[in-house]
């Protein structure tokens, strides 16, 4: 049964955001899986970030029989934040959603995430998901408790889980508050969803499992193990650090911290469970507790030196000095 949405504005109720890179191997069964949702109601904004597999020209040919297909573009390849917010910015919905092109998602996704907002109350609705295996098997499944809360400042910033795909969320917060997608970071999640709690007055958890998400594909970047992964923990804290102090008159909310202890043992495991030998591990942890402890230490004073001091820090090794 087909749900139609009962809103009188112009644009739809959702747009869900579908990124692409070279990966035509998922995307036919990650767009079918939108298009036969039960609910009717919405616009699919794919954009495509340079691809060489053919993906842009599949859907090409798909939005030709579907006019709720639309599809952007980029001439080269710019990383996935840029790609969110290529989508974000080409988008009509009152929410966005995403659906990440290797994942999928289950046909009442879009129907029981609409109807949990109360038709347009709430600013986020979290849902649960099932991780799965390439060969189809099932790792995980989360299913939160039922939850809504009205928000204030004590509570704001409690997040739990970060994932950007597993929840329905009101453009406008990104829109009226200046979030962004950070551009070429692996951890655009965390960076956006700290933000968007933030600004968000009403959220909502429900239990009902929703999405599908493909775990521990080969090549992804957030399963991979390199400096990137390790230095990007940086850039995302630094900018979350810097965008809390300048909102929150200097406070940091403690639960960026908690993270920050959650995501080192996050990509310790990984650094553990690779196929790297035992000398390049220790390597490897080495760096990651000399950049949390440099980072917790220094953030604050190196953000606010001019960048001749930088300079002179990174020449010769003197000592910072304040700007």
């Amino acid at each position: 049964m087909k749900v139609a949405s009962v809103r009188s504005d112009d644009g739809p109720a959702i747009s869900v955001h579908v990124t692409i890179y070279n990966s035509m191997k998922y995307l036919r069964q990650c767009l079918e899986s939108i298009l036969a949702q039960t609910f009717e109601d919405f616009e699919i904004v794919c954009v495509d970030d340079g691809s060489s597999d053919g993906s842009a020209e599949y859907i090409e040919d798909l939005a030709k029989s579907d006019q709720r297909i639309k599809l952007i573009r980029h001439d080269r390849n710019m990383g996935v934040g840029c790609a969110r917010n290529t989508a974000l910015l080409n988008s009509s919905g009152v929410y966005i959603i995403c659906v990440d092109s290797d994942d999928l998602a289950k046909p009442d996704m879009l129907e029981r995430s609409w109807a949990a907002s109360n038709f347009g109350y709430f600013d986020i609705v979290s849902f649960g998901f099932v991780a799965f295996y390439e060969d189809g098997g099932v790792h995980s499944i989360f299913s939160p408790e039922e939850n809504a809360q009205e928000l204030n400042i004590e509570n704001r910033s409690n997040l739990g889980k970060v994932m950007f795909w597993n929840k329905l969320i009101r453009r406008s917060l990104f829109l009226d508050n200046g979030i962004r997608f950070p551009d070429r970071l692996i951890y655009d999640d965390l960076s956006s969803m700290m933000r968007l709690r933030n600004v968000a007055t009403r959220v909502k958890e429900i239990s009902d499992v929703l999405y599908c998400y493909r775990y521990e594909r080969k090549g992804s970047l957030i399963n991979s193990v390199n400096g990137k992964s390790i230095t990007d923990y940086a850039d995302v804290y630094k900018l979350l650090m810097d965008w809390f102090k300048d909102r929150n008159e200097g406070h940091i909310p403690e639960d960026i911290f908690t993270h920050l202890d959650y995501d080192m043992q996050f990509i310790s495991g990984k650094i553990l469970n690779s196929t790297m030998g035992a000398d390049e591990i220790r390597e490897h942890l080495k760096q990651l507790l000399l950049m949390k402890i440099a980072f917790l230490e220094n953030w604050q004073q190196i953000s606010d030196l001019h960048p001749d001091d930088l300079l002179e820090a990174l020449r010769t090794g003197r000592r910072l000095r304040a700007a």
